[in-house]
């Protein structure tokens, strides 16, 4: 057989194997919206039950950054004043008004990412 043919070949088999995966893919999400109608029709709310799924497929890195972009939203918020009144947005004013802790308070670990990130919007928006 010659380089082309078994090119061609490879490449069937790819495009065959893809497509059915394809065809997988698609009776899978078909039974997972059907499951999603049984949440609806128990009574459940389907958004709520997306995020819980989603957070428990979540591995501990993407969990550790969604957790920092919530802390960081919470600051946004808090300071454009749209959790007034609400005992988040007072958390977070609260949080805010405190200074920083001092990073030598922890000097056998160095402060991650997300909290020299935290600390620095506190800090620009005061």
């Amino acid at each position: 057989m010659s380089s082309n043919g078994y090119a061609a070949g490879a490449l069937r088999a790819f495009r065959d194997r893809i497509a059915r995966l394809e065809e997988e893919k698609k009776a899978l999400q078909a039974d997972i919206k059907d499951v999603y109608a049984e949440v609806k029709a128990c009574g459940f709310d389907t958004k709520a039950m997306r995020v819980v799924v989603k957070r428990y497929l979540e591995d501990e890195s993407q969990r550790t950054e969604r957790r920092e972009t919530e802390e960081l939203a919470k600051i946004y918020l808090a300071n454009l004043g749209m959790l007034d009144g609400t005992p988040l947005g007072d958390s977070a004013r609260e949080r805010i008004s405190q200074p920083p802790q001092d990073d030598r308070d922890f000097a056998s670990e160095p402060p991650s990412d997300a909290a020299v990130r935290i600390r620095s919007a506190a800090r620009c928006l005061h």
